[in-house]
């Protein structure tokens, strides 16, 4: 793709690039870190090493960056940034390669210019500032310079190639237009939307053919009872409880902690007594949302709760009221009114429960398919109107609107995500006109009538095309990158250290 790219190709996009590299290099890199050898790699390209010190400078500016949208991040969201990093750090890689092997340079000047520019190493005035460069550079000023300036050449490298291959995408005015009429062309249409689901409790077998469909199916049932054997047939121990919470502040004095335990022990006095009924107590006392309902938490196992609470939960009988509990809550008291011991259902046991189960997965979208059918006829006009009203009756079935839609949507409002029911719509020829067969959809089945249609106007298209025009070719660009990028990842020996 670039080998007819000439030696200074980049040269001309320089100094757009310096401002970009300058700043992520403010943030990115620091003396210390250049200087240091005690890495250790992370992933390794062509033979090339990724280190941890890259990768780490790296996963902090892009933190940082997102910081300025999200100042909240998760865990979750940090792991995906440094994965995100890393990509990045295997791109730059592939990219400056490439460029190089293709002719593409920077030049030792172009590198001190981009330097000289930096605003790391100006003054106030804008600047270079010899002392503010030498400070960065640190103890070892030959080693670090020769470090910076590899970076500085690599950034620039990768940055003028990326751009070079931007500047090879063209987007002709059909494309344009095209784009413009399918997100500015609406429709609206009614709709019947048959669920699968809704036609499960009219599969029935029984007797000999219930006996019939487990022989055939058995290798099926086996199976299905095993993959759901933990989920559905092994049941472990529950217990149903209530309880009382006084809760700890993370500002709490000791002082204020032991006056919350003393009132604890009183409350307990008060739940032991003789007649004392514990869901009043708990509506009176305890600041668990659970208060307004005596308590209650309902029935769980011992991996719902904290390990101290349910440790003493699962050590107690029905009717048993516990010591005062501590977790990271709080204080607890905890009332235990049902046990549920372990239990295992045997194959046996439940042959003919996931008989039908799989019965019913098998036949119950056959009966929506013809139901669904029978639906088209009566919204074409097939049925006269007494029998398509008592057809949608029968299942409780209505005919529905969704409102507006335009060519680009990937869901119809109200029908749900189906790229082919939005497809079907706007293939209707005109208003009244009803799909030829029903359209399957994730949960069944949906058909469609033809409500109205809205086409966008060319003085529309005129105000908007140079708009329009800028957002597709972003995003065409973006697409020719990624392919790019895709198609030097795929011929190269890529390593990533497990666990990084």
């Amino acid at each position: 793709m670039l080998g007819f790219l000439r030696r200074d190709a980049n040269k001309f996009l320089i100094k757009a690039i310096i401002g970009l590299i300058s700043i992520v290099f403010i943030f990115f890199f620091g003396s210390s870190a250049l200087l240091s050898d005690q890495t250790q790699k992370v992933a390794e390209v062509d033979g090339y090493a990724i280190r941890d010190v890259d990768l780490n400078r790296r996963w902090r500016l892009e933190i940082r960056n997102a910081q300025r949208f999200n100042p909240n991040l998760t865990e979750t969201d940090k792991r995906r940034i440094r994965q995100q990093a890393l990509d990045y750090l295997i791109d730059r890689r592939l990219v400056t390669e490439e460029a190089r092997r293709q002719g593409f340079v920077v030049s030792a000047r172009e590198i001190q210019q981009a330097l000289r520019e930096s605003p790391s190493f100006q003054d106030e005035e804008g600047n270079f500032d010899m002392d503010r460069y030498k400070q960065y550079l640190g103890s070892n000023p030959g080693r670090a310079a020769s470090r910076l300036q590899a970076d500085y050449e690599e950034g620039l490298l990768y940055q003028s190639v990326i751009n070079f291959v931007r500047d090879t995408v063209m987007l002709d005015e059909g494309e344009v237009r095209q784009t413009w009429e399918r997100e500015n062309s609406k429709r609206n249409v009614e709709f019947v939307k048959i669920t699968t689901s809704s036609f499960r409790s009219d599969v029935k077998l029984e007797g000999d053919e219930l006996k019939a469909f487990v022989e055939e199916n058995s290798t099926a049932i086996r199976e299905r009872y095993d993959r759901d054997f933990d989920r559905k047939y092994n049941v472990p121990k529950k217990v149903g409880a209530r309880h009382i919470l006084l809760k700890f502040n993370e500002d709490d004095d000791e002082d204020t902690r032991q006056t919350i335990r003393d009132r604890m022990a009183a409350i307990l006095g008060e739940a032991r007594a003789d007649g004392a009924e514990f869901a009043t107590l708990a509506q009176k006392y305890s600041e668990d949302g659970s208060a307004t309902r005596g308590g209650d938490l309902g029935i769980f196992d011992e991996n719902r709760m904290v390990k101290p609470f349910s440790e003493a939960a699962f050590s107690m009988a029905a009717g048993d009221i516990s010591d005062v509990v501590e977790t990271k809550y709080g204080l607890h008291i905890i009332k235990v009114h049902e046990v549920i011991e372990p239990s295992v259902r045997a194959l046996e046991e439940v042959e003919t429960e996931v008989a039908l189960e799989i019965a019913r997965e098998e036949i119950a979208p056959e009966l929506a398919k013809a139901y669904a059918d029978q639906v088209v006829g009566a919204l074409n006009g097939s049925l006269d109107e007494a029998k398509a009203t008592e057809l949608l009756d029968s299942r409780g079935m209505d005919v529905q609107e969704s409102g507006d839609f335009n060519g680009a949507a990937t869901a119809i409002p109200k029908v749900g995500t189906s790229k082919a029911a939005v497809e079907a719509a706007f293939a209707l020829p005109e208003v009244g006109s009803v799909v030829g067969e029903p359209i399957e959809v994730p949960v069944g089945y949906v058909v469609l009538r033809l409500k109205s249609r809205t086409e966008p106007t060319e003085e529309g298209y005129e105000g908007k095309k140079e708009e329009l025009r800028d957002r597709l070719l972003l995003t065409k660009q973006a697409q020719v990158v990624r392919d790019w990028k895709n198609d030097l990842k795929a011929s190269a020996n890529i390593l990533v250290v497990p666990g990084v």
